[in-house]
């Protein structure tokens, strides 16, 4: 088999090579492929590509259908995302890519079948059966896989551009969110004498998300100073319990605590102390803060048999857990605190995603800000006039 490159610009070079004869036909059949980079990087992928047709394993990006390429994409990136987010691609990529565009060769994909998918997508065709289409989040999310796969094409040089860049996927919808306010007293009066009372409080008190509260160990917090440090999260995949490390480099965070906190985890931890002297053997110590009855980590798919029932008594309405997260935020801008500290406390990757969550708390904070704006020139005034 033979080969050859030309150059096409500033590092850009075309590769062109002799493929096997059409089995039908028998006619020649010839291959190319664009390279970035290097005449050396053009020479090692040309190598490459020869040893593969000699062997008989190489596949022309042409001939190979998208749903072939996708699960590549996903083994290849198994080993550098989480068990659950690997599920979760795996699971977009079956049900909503593959069964509308899988068939067709990855080079002959083109936005307009892209854009179609996302249209078919908001209309219906739901793979669960369920009536009426999927979310804006959901669509958005099917575009986020499929992009990232398409971009690794592009990289590996298998396509010259990514079609997913030309496709409009639809605005991201208000993330819609019903924090308790005034009603945090109730809520903490009919979680009084509760098992996870302590945890409540610190979710109300700190933002952490329900997998971080359920994954901290005692060693992660420090009572005398009121610190608490995230450092890894508990969550399930395909029903398996595991912990990981936190998403992202913000997630991984040292929170100062209210004092109403501390005294709640001393509190909780003396009557911890006391439940694992009564059970002796029967407790499995792994050193958690909120672990179940024996001392092993809770399911977080679990914690809302806790949660719902003291709503219930608390006449409150029926709200998400992750809920008491967006009530420590949204009080926090209430009262005017820096929304950048806001979005440190949280764990945001950036200050623009805690502004669009909160967006609807901020116009009154600004416009109490004024007010006391106005208060302070109004008072000024009025020295400056009795100075004259």
């Amino acid at each position: 088999m033979e080969g050859s490159i030309e150059k096409r610009g500033k590092n850009t070079w075309r590769i062109r090579y002799e493929l096997p004869r059409d089995p039908k036909t028998g006619k020649r059949r010839q291959g190319s492929r664009t390279v970035h980079g290097t005449k050396k990087d053009a020479e090692k992928v040309l190598r490459d590509i020869l040893t593969q047709i000699d062997q008989g394993t190489h596949i022309e990006p042409s001939d190979l259908p998208l749903e072939k390429f996708l699960n590549q994409w996903l083994q290849m990136h198994r080993a550098n995302i989480r068990d659950k987010t690997f599920y979760r691609y795996e699971s977009i990529i079956r049900n909503h890519i593959n069964p509308t565009l899988g068939k067709i060769p990855l080079s002959k994909l083109t936005p307009y079948h892209i854009q179609c998918l996302y249209t078919e997508k908001l209309a219906g065709n739901r793979s669960d059966g369920e009536k009426g289409g999927l979310s804006k989040a959901s669509v958005r999310y099917i575009h986020s896989v499929l992009h990232k796969a398409l971009e690794t094409a592009v990289n590996l040089d298998m396509i010259p551009r990514n079609p997913a860049d030309k496709v409009h996927p639809p605005s991201p919808e208000d993330i819609e969110i019903t924090p308790l306010t005034e009603e945090i007293a109730r809520f903490l009066d009919a979680a009084k004498g509760n098992r996870f009372e302590a945890l409540f409080i610190t979710v109300l008190g700190t933002g952490l998300r329900r997998g971080e509260v359920l994954g901290l160990r005692w060693e992660d917090i420090d009572l005398q100073n009121g610190l608490l440090t995230d450092q890894r999260t508990l969550e399930t995949a395909k029903g398996k319990l595991q912990f990981v490390p936190p998403k992202t480099k913000t997630s991984k965070r040292t929170i100062l605590l209210p004092s109403s906190v501390v005294e709640a985890l001393k509190k909780h931890r003396i009557q911890q102390m006391r439940h694992k002297l009564r059970l002796g053997p029967m407790y499995e110590d792994q050193g958690l803060v909120f672990p179940s009855e024996t001392g092993t980590p809770l399911n977080p798919d679990n914690l809302d048999r806790y949660f719902k029932p003291i709503l219930k008594k608390a006449g409150l309405p029926n709200i998400h857990f992750h809920d008491l997260r967006h009530t420590h935020a949204t009080l926090l801008i209430k009262r005017g605190e820096d929304i950048k500290m806001v979005s440190q406390r949280l764990g945001h990757s950036d200050v623009a995603f805690t502004i669009r969550v909160y967006h609807h708390v901020m116009p009154n904070v600004e416009r109490e800000a004024m007010l006391r704006f106005d208060e302070v020139l109004q008072g000024s005034g009025q020295k400056n006039r009795t100075g004259y």
